[in-house]
């Protein structure tokens, strides 16, 4: 038993590195090179030191008991924080995460509230185990020989550096915790990364297009394979769309360059890669901008905040948001009341040309769910990893309600006959993850889960017979690889205006082109969830081309080569060697100057 305070000690020491074994979060380590393992081994020297410092605090106390209470509390803090993080995300906790949920004014009360016993089962575990280990602990002889203001010295140099370091995983959890936090606070302090009011509309010269009708519909987070794609085949999941607009053209192998909403709304709205900076972004005319300049009435209708979006408001003729619908930030209503008000709304705009654009957002997590239009089960908000399958039926549950909402509105609509001269576009701002590749949600990746979409169009019989050809080559390309950087081509071709003299300056900087002009050699095209718009919570990025792409995440060695022609969620890995695979990567090399891990390649 005279070992046991030096083991109590030790134990203590190694409570932030038992986290990463716990968690299973050890498995990002293989992947460091070696800057990344002479960086983890300082980092875990001050992790040590400060440990060794609060426990040596405790064990001179002579209130041991009540000193040591902040002292577990933090190490539960720390480790329960990680894990509970690491099981959502398969991620570290990062300064960016932090970063960009503070942009978007992330509110954690309700997603603390729903995993409240997970988190409590994770943070008050080791904090009580922590606690046991302090009464007893005492630290070796040959530490407390040596001088305290070396111990203090070493401790402060270390953490005052913190906020400075780069924001990469490889961190012991504590220091990456403890580094993010600081930095945020940094960033706060000095002013730096706080969202900034966009700029003024550029100027767009008037044009005159044609008398076609756009109703642009965007949902939220929809896979390709948890929509009903084909319209003759049978549908489980989206009935309801599929028997009102069983003639749409469907778009098989569309795909979001993202995997966050507000870059993807950026990208639909303005036809510009990810890799913009905002200024570029800024000074372009979005699709509202130029419908106006082509003389039709524009509308905004949307069930999501718009703090999330990328989007320049100052010139739509009507703008509704989530804040319209409800003062209640926990409504799960709003896709419902939204679809009754777009069907009065566009019921009232007559004759005149009109562009407008819908955007859904209750597939979001955590997916709202009507008990009565809920065909799978067992359904369950559950966020554990053993109760993904239960979350995935939920999250089915909330599309197959989505659906319900879409598809009627559409029904009234096309009985109604406000649809008789309009064409209607509709896809997913992005897909979403369910731990296929060990992450949940979005954003995380640009795995297939995350950014193969489903999309389709159509049109009324008589603007089908005025675009001729044109609709029977989008009919023909409907196997096409096509992205959101052909939306907005694809809505200007639409409207009459995509070859309008006055805008050569406009149009020849997209990046995209025209769906109804059919098939075209695609061009390469960045993917990714980094850029001017966002904090990067999750550094991945890659490059696509047809139906090839490469992309890595943070922890990954080197690019990932992926053959898309299969339409599936786990695509055949090709290798690297591949001629489709190396003209990519000399892409990704104009592109990007390291891999997500910061390796050079």
């Amino acid at each position: 038993m005279k070992t046991l305070p030096t083991i109590g000690f030790i134990a203590i020491l190694a409570m932030p590195f038992l986290a990463e074994v716990v968690s299973s979060s050890w498995v990002r380590l293989w992947r460091f090179h070696g800057a990344d393992w002479l960086l983890y081994a300082l980092l875990a020297a001050i992790s040590v030191t400060f440990w060794c410092a609060c426990a040596t605090l405790v064990a001179a106390s002579r209130r041991r008991a009540i000193v040591a209470v902040p002292v577990a509390l933090l190490l539960g803090v720390v480790v329960g924080a990680h894990a509970v993080f690491f099981a959502q995300y398969s991620s570290v906790i990062t300064a960016g995460y932090i970063e960009e949920g503070y942009r978007h004014g992330f509110d954690a009360r309700r997603t603390i509230a729903e995993q409240r016993w997970m988190i409590l089962a994770w943070v008050g575990l080791p904090a009580l185990l922590s606690y046991g280990l302090l009464l007893v602990a005492r630290p070796m002889t040959w530490l407390r020989t040596i001088r305290n203001r070396w111990k203090a010295a070493w401790l402060g140099a270390g953490l005052c550096a913190l906020p400075f370091l780069p924001d990469n995983p490889a961190k012991p959890v504590d220091i990456q915790m403890e580094h993010s936090v600081m930095r945020f606070a940094w960033h706060r302090v000095t002013g730096r990364d706080d969202p900034r009011k966009m700029a003024d509309a550029p100027y767009v010269p008037p044009a005159r297009g044609n008398r076609i009708h756009v109703l642009f519909i965007l949902s939220e987070s929809l896979r390709f394979d948890s929509y009903c794609n084909d319209p003759s085949a049978p549908c489980e999941v989206t009935p309801e769309t599929n028997r009102v607009m069983h003639d749409r053209v469907p778009l098989y192998q569309m795909r979001s360059n993202d995997s966050f909403t507000i870059m993807s709304t950026a990208v639909l709205t303005t036809g510009l890669p990810i890799l913009a900076s905002r200024q570029e972004l800024e000074a372009a005319p979005n699709l509202f901008e130029l419908a106006r300049a082509a003389g039709r009435h524009t509308e905004y209708l949307g069930s999501h905040k718009i703090k999330y979006l990328f989007l320049r408001t100052a010139n739509i003729d009507q703008v509704v948001t989530f804040s319209d619908l409800s003062n209640d930030d926990d409504y799960e209503y709003a896709d419902e009341d939204l679809a009754r008000l777009a069907t009065r709304r566009i019921a009232q705009l007559g004759s005149d040309p009109w562009f407008v654009m819908l955007q859904f957002g209750d597939t979001h997590s955590p997916y709202s769910v009507d008990p009565g239009l809920a065909p799978f089960r067992p359904y369950e908000r559950d966020f554990s990893w053993d109760g993904t399958p239960k979350l995935f039926n939920q999250y089915r549950n909330a599309v197959y309600r989505q659906d319900a909402i879409i598809g009627g509105m559409l029904d009234r609509l096309r009985s109604s006959g406000a649809l008789d001269d309009a064409i209607v576009l509709f896809t997913s701002d992005h897909g979403e993850a369910f731990r296929e590749h060990t992450q949940l949600y979005h954003g995380g990746s640009v795995h297939e889960e995350e950014v193969h979409v489903p999309a389709w169009i159509w049109a009324a019989s008589s603007v089908r017979a005025q675009l001729g050809p044109a609709w029977a080559r989008l009919a023909d390309a409907s196997s096409a690889p096509w992205t959101h950087l052909d939306v907005v081509p694809t809505v200007l071709d639409a409207m009459g205006v995509l070859d309008e003299p006055a805008w050569r300056g406009i149009t020849t900087k997209l990046w995209g082109t025209s769906m109804l002009r059919g098939r075209t050699r695609p061009r390469a095209i960045p993917i990714g969830n980094c850029n001017d718009l966002l904090a990067c919570a999750f550094k991945n990025w890659g490059v696509m081309q047809g139906l090839v792409k490469i992309e890595a995440r943070e922890w990954d060695g080197y690019w990932n080569c992926w053959d898309l022609s299969t339409g599936k969620n786990e695509p055949p890995l090709l290798s690297m060697s591949d001629p489709a695979c190396q003209e990519l990567l000399v892409e990704a090399r104009k592109l990007y100057p390291t891999l997500p891990n910061g390796r050079p390649f």
